[in-house]
């Protein structure tokens, strides 16, 4: 019985196998071609453009971006635009600058350069971290410290601070009685 094709109409020719049969007067698997290697210079110019836009060295790559480095006000200076960054880009940069005392801009173009940056971020950030627990620990000293000190001297200046006014309101006393001797006493006084 003829076989049909996807379609319904009759099929004369051998389906395909995914595993070939050994024929007559041939060996196993010399009936499989090997692959043709895609040619390189017959792209579509729908492709190329696709290409250039992934190629990150290319003039038409669409993936770049400015970002700002942070740096010492005093070099900002020495900053200039590097080579195979985008002019425009740049110039758009420079002029949108947050902060051109301490910031210089810095072209990232594809994914490689992003995630290059992304790991120095969290580089920075972990010696930020480790910066912070540092200051927390020696904030941490410093005021335990203080209480102590702090606390030990409050409690000896207030005792301080009483016998000074008890020994102020004794000669207060002691005065008033000198200065009040051989004169009646007004009644207010009584």
């Amino acid at each position: 019985q003829p076989s049909t094709s996807l379609f319904g109409a009759p099929s004369t020719t051998q389906q395909p196998s995914l595993f070939p049969t050994a024929q007559a007067g041939t060996t196993w698997g010399s009936t499989l071609t090997a692959p043709q290697p895609a040619s390189t210079s017959a792209v579509p110019p729908g492709l190329q453009s696709v290409l250039e836009a992934y190629n990150r060295a290319g003039p038409y790559c669409r993936f770049r971006h400015m970002f700002y480095n942070v740096v010492d006000p005093a070099t900002v200076h020495l900053y200039q635009r590097p080579p195979g960054t985008d002019e425009r880009l740049w110039q758009q940069a420079v002029r949108n600058n947050p902060d051109p005392a301490r910031l210089v801009p810095v072209q990232a173009a594809g994914f490689d350069d992003l995630q290059l940056r992304v790991k120095e971020q969290e580089t920075r950030i972990g010696q930020h971290l480790g910066a912070l627990v540092r200051i927390e620990e020696t904030v941490g000293k410093l005021q335990e410290d203080h209480e102590m000190t702090t606390s030990v001297k409050l409690s000896d200046y207030r005792r301080r601070h009483r016998e000074l006014v008890r020994k102020l309101m004794k000669v207060t006393f002691a005065l008033e009685a000198i200065f009040c001797r051989g004169r009646a006493l007004v009644p207010e006084e009584v």
